[in-house]
This record gives C-alpha cells, structure tokens and sequence, in this order.
C-alpha cells in the first residue's frame, strides 16, 4: 500500500471514520512533511504515519512526525529489526533483536527447560521496561507503543478509556438513532438499550 498511501488515500479513510494512514517510506523529508500539510488542509480528523525504522530516513521521518505534531505514529519494524522469542514455552513476543534475544532463541533451539527459559524472557523484559537496560533485556514491539503520549496512572488511563468509550458510543446511539444511555451497576460500563 506504501505508494497509495498518501494524503488522498490517509483523508477519505480519515473521512470515512477510520484512521487515515501516510506511508512514509515513499516521501523524501520534505515531501512527508508536505503530505502531512495537504492531509490537513483535506480533512481535521485525527490520522497515522506509518515509519518503517528499516529505512535509512527513519530518524529523518521521525523528526517530522514529531515537529508535525502527528496524532498517531506507527512504527514497523520489518522481519530484519525484530524476532519472536517464546514459541517453545508459549511464551510468545515479538521483540527487537539484540544479543539477548537471540540467546533466548538459541536456548529454544537447544531444547532449554521451559521455565528457565520463561525466568530468562520475564527478567529480559523487566531489565528492558524497568531498568532501562537495551543491552540485557529485550524491548517489546508493536503498534500501540506509538499511542503513548504521557505516563498515567491505571486509574487515570481507565478513566481516560471510559470517558472515550462514552462518548464515542453516544456519537454512534445517536447516527443511529437509537440508545438511551443508562449506567449499569459497574461504574464504568454503559448500556444501550433500544
């Protein structure tokens, strides 16, 4: 999709209720930065740019993003940045590749016990998260990292997703035409009913 993806393709999903997506990987710098501009000036509804970091204009890209002020960033790794340990142990995660992990994979490879090898991904992941340690540890990928914008607390988060949750299923009861909201007992759930 990358050669589609630009403003037109990322304003009529964007249109449509989805979240419109730029495909960096076929803009130079200045071309992204244009597309971001000609996306907005289409439509004022929140959208992605997809970064392959494979790219040798990834930390270019990224610098854009961020000076843009883009709502959502995708990242992609690439099957060459990343690799999934815990397949043997059903302990499953899709990681960067650094020394660490590919010792985890060995140690698959080899027919480890198990729970060793689950003791050595659980602290890898705690060495990463916690401890900031890229070296030792493994640091988990995927789309979601791109959503985070500040640190919260569960309850300010929860919170944050209810409140969303609420209103986006009003906007809908409402195009609808149906849907009295009513608070259930669990405080944050919502009932529609017709």
């Amino acid at each position: 999709m990358a050669w589609i993806t630009g403003a037109e393709m990322a304003a009529a999903v964007c249109q449509a209720g989805g979240l419109g997506t730029i495909a960096a990987a076929t803009f130079q710098t200045e071309e992204l930065r244009q597309e971001i501009s000609r996306l907005r000036r289409i439509t004022a509804k929140p959208f992605a740019v997809n970064i392959p970091l494979r790219l040798a204009s990834a930390k270019e890209a990224i610098e854009v993003v961020f000076e843009e002020e883009v709502p959502v960033i995708v990242f992609s790794a690439g099957d060459k940045d990343t690799t999934v340990i815990g397949r043997f142990t059903g302990l499953e995660f899709r990681v960067f590749k650094n020394q660490r992990a590919r010792e985890i994979l060995a140690l698959e490879r080899q027919g480890e016990d198990k729970k060793r090898i689950d003791d050595l991904t659980i602290a890898a992941l705690r060495q990463a998260v916690a401890e900031g340690d890229l070296e030792k540890g493994v640091l988990m990928t995927g789309q979601a990292v791109a959503l985070i914008h500040k640190e919260m607390t569960i309850a300010e988060l929860f919170s944050r997703i209810t409140k969303d949750a609420e209103e986006r299923l009003q906007t809908l009861a409402s195009l609808i035409g149906k849907g009295t909201r009513k608070r259930s007992s669990y405080t944050g759930g919502i009932i529609h009913s017709p």
